[in-house]
């Protein structure tokens, strides 16, 4: 699967949204996978300096496929605790949470999730001032990168 995807965010003061939108693209056996349309929006609140809890939208369609017609939402609390300086711009959070179905059609329940996230760049890119990956502490002109595992239980 490919996974083309838009991301963007906002922070005011202690509080910030993001928010991604993308289309999984299968790249074998799309009749059986569909294309899935995937929305992601978390909203998180620091409460010390770098301490961020957060709680998370996870929102799946299908407009085709085996699913066809189905959808499912998950509610995620965690927390994301960074930004951690590496070297110049260069940093990385580290977060955690559970996701917990919101919706009688899940694939999967009480799924623990745990990101590392860094990246960072020395100069600025035009036009990419307001697109964010998923990160605390939202600040202009830095992209992003994310490992996500997922640990099963329950």
């Amino acid at each position: 699967m490919v996974t083309p995807t838009v991301a963007f965010g906002k922070g005011w003061h202690n509080f910030d949204v993001q928010s991604t939108f993308g289309v999984s693209v299968p790249t074998a056996d799309s009749f059986h996978f569909g294309h899935p349309i995937l929305c992601n929006t978390a909203f998180q609140y620091r409460v010390l300096k770098k301490l961020w809890p957060e709680v998370e939208v996870n929102a799946t369609f299908w407009p085709d496929g085996t699913n066809d017609g189905k959808k499912q939402v998950f509610l995620t609390p965690g927390i994301v605790i960074g930004r951690f300086p590496i070297r110049n711009r260069l940093g990385f959070t580290v977060g955690g949470g559970v996701q917990v179905a919101a919706t009688n059609f899940h694939q999967y329940n009480h799924n623990w999730i745990l990101s590392l996230a860094g990246g960072g760049l020395a100069y600025p890119l035009r036009g990419l001032d307001s697109i964010q990956g998923r990160k605390s502490n939202v600040q202009q002109n830095q992209v992003w990168f994310q490992f996500t595992g997922f640990l099963n239980c329950c």
